[in-house]
């Protein structure tokens, strides 16, 4: 494993590999890695490929300075993960490298500033494209794993292939959210939240998967809000149902070739105290072919 700091060094060894036609997956991180990036890892063994592991905290992407102040970071204990993973390539870049001479004019479409997690947070999804574009470029992928949990954010990572990217041929794969034994996502916050206060999560899912079971009807988008209880220390930011051919309509995407994306997916976003929770399930049994 080869531990990089500089874009410059990684695009020289990226060439290389590209003479002897070594295709690259590239899987982008925050760091603080749990079972949810080791899955992404995962995933990609079922290509043949050099692995490049970024772990960049993406100052761009936060809304709160303290929220990017206080995100958990644990650089040794990701390279001795990643190490046993047996990556290729772990780029750890300054902040000087990804954010210089970024692009600031970018104008989304409408769903990642009006739908789910774009209603709250502001100029995130915008952040999040400038520095995803950046590592397309530099190392220049034929493959990128991105985690279902985030699935607007895959939806993103779609929607940078198809504007920015069209002649090249970069695949985007999902792979599934990787969950504790309690059913909570694995996600770097959880680490933030007392035991006391991920036993509420988990409680506060699992009721909203319950209720919206109950009061689920056939349409395209569903709004649950107000059908939800509050429990103690829980704030909901949003509890939502779509469906994926909408969802692909409203962030600018293309239907996929051969798919109607017909199915329902339910998207909930909470905050206990002041650590922010996402999670989303596809809906069975409410296909439409």
């Amino acid at each position: 494993m080869i531990i990089i700091r500089s874009k410059n060094e990684l695009i020289e060894r990226v060439a290389i590999d590209r003479e002897n036609d070594i295709k690259i997956t590239l899987i982008p991180t925050m760091g603080n890695l749990h079972k949810g990036h080791t899955s992404l890892i995962d995933t990609s063994d079922n290509v043949q490929s050099k692995k490049i592991v970024s772990i960049f905290i993406n100052p761009l992407q936060f809304d709160d300075s303290r929220d990017f102040n206080t995100y958990p970071k644990s650089l040794e204990d990701d390279l001795n993960i990643l190490g046993d993973k047996k990556v290729d390539y772990v780029f750890v870049p300054d902040e000087s490298e990804m954010i210089d001479n970024v692009d600031q004019t970018d104008i989304l479409p409408w769903g990642f500033d009006n739908l789910l997690c774009g209603t709250f947070r502001g100029k995130h999804f915008d952040g999040v494209q400038k520095i995803v574009r950046k590592l397309f470029e530099i190392t220049n992928p034929d493959y990128a794993i991105f985690g279902e949990k985030d699935f607007q954010q895959y939806l993103l990572i779609k929607y940078i292939v198809q504007e920015y990217f069209p002649h090249k041929n970069i695949n985007i794969i999902l792979s599934p959210t990787v969950r504790m034994n309690n059913g909570l996502a694995f996600s770097s916050r959880n680490t933030l939240l007392s035991e006391e206060q991920v036993k509420t999560a988990v409680l506060a899912f699992k009721s909203i998967k319950e209720t919206v079971t109950n009061y689920f009807h056939e349409t395209s988008l569903m709004n649950f809000d107000n059908l939800i209880p509050l429990s103690g220390g829980v704030t909901y930011q949003y509890v939502k149902m779509y469906r994926e051919d909408y969802l692909y309509d409203k962030h600018g995407l293309k239907l996929p070739d051969n798919s109607k994306c017909k199915t329902f997916r339910l998207f909930i976003a909470l905050i206990i105290d002041s650590v922010r929770l996402i999670d989303n399930y596809p809906v069975e049994g409410y296909d439409i072919s």
